[in-house]
């Protein structure tokens, strides 16, 4: 992760910018290992990683490696609006931070606002796409994530093929997807997943197409796949089979 950040700052003297602060959080991820769904990064002479008490012992082991600060929450305020703003202004006159790049693409106008507020004498430096310009080139623990992610998916729906039978819904098999999904080490769902045959309900010779997505440490792998499911005369039905299927991958926001 240091050797990402240390790309950033590399980038800091062109962009104009004292330090980057990362808040878009599939970025944050990117360069920390931070798993949770609050957290801020600066990356400048020094990085410093942010967020709320909620996730106090999960960043204490996510983001070994760089000055950790917790801030205070309440329960009217939660997140960017939260107790961020004093611990930026702790931070950034610490490190006598005069110019502070943002992700002008995520950055909410309030978070700009509430900056702006609390520290006057700080500028903003809109940037655009450092770290997605970062992420189009994948490392090798990247392509390794890819690839398991292929295979989780593949082996999940090879397990739901055999759990398959009459009169099973769409939302009973998209249910089944997850949970092999997760059995196979699936995060979760990047959105839901879609199951879709000829009518609600399968009978007989009907085609279903299921998309599967999930995340494999920090991939998404995105699978669709025709089933076909055909009766055989006079019995139940024969052992269904993947007529075709279609995968991608990308970051974990899909």
């Amino acid at each position: 992760m240091n050797e990402r950040r240390e790309r950033i700052r590399a980038r800091l003297e062109t962009l104009g910018a004292d330090a980057l602060l990362v808040t878009k959080p599939v970025n944050v991820r990117y360069l920390s290992g931070y798993s949770g769904s609050n957290g801020q990064l600066i990356v400048g002479r020094e990085d410093v990683f942010m967020t709320d008490g909620r996730y106090e012992e999960q960043s204490s082991h996510e983001v070994p490696d760089m000055r950790r600060e917790i801030y205070p929450v309440s329960s009217r305020t939660i997140g960017e609006a939260a107790g961020v703003y004093g611990t930026l202004v702790s931070v950034l006159g610490g490190m006598n931070i005069r110019r502070l790049g943002v992700e002008a693409g995520h950055m909410t106008l309030e978070m700009a606002g509430g900056i702006s507020d609390a520290m006057p004498s700080v500028g903003l430096v809109e940037t655009f796409d450092e770290v997605e310009d970062l992420r189009a080139i994948k490392d090798e623990r990247e392509i390794a994530s890819m690839r398991r992610a292929h295979n989780v998916a593949d082996d999940a729906l090879a397990a739901v093929l055999h759990q398959l039978k009459e009169g099973m819904t769409e939302v009973e098999l998209a249910a089944l997807l997850e949970f092999e999904m997760r059995e196979g080490g699936s995060e979760g769902v990047s959105f839901n997943t879609i199951a879709a045959a000829r009518q609600k309900e399968m009978n007989d010779s009907i085609t279903v197409v299921a998309t599967t997505t999930f995340v494999a440490p920090d991939r998404c792998s995105d699978v669709t796949a025709g089933l076909s499911l055909r009766r055989l005369v006079g019995t139940n039905f024969q052992e269904p089979c993947i007529i075709h299927g279609v995968y991608a991958s990308g970051p974990e926001e899909g």
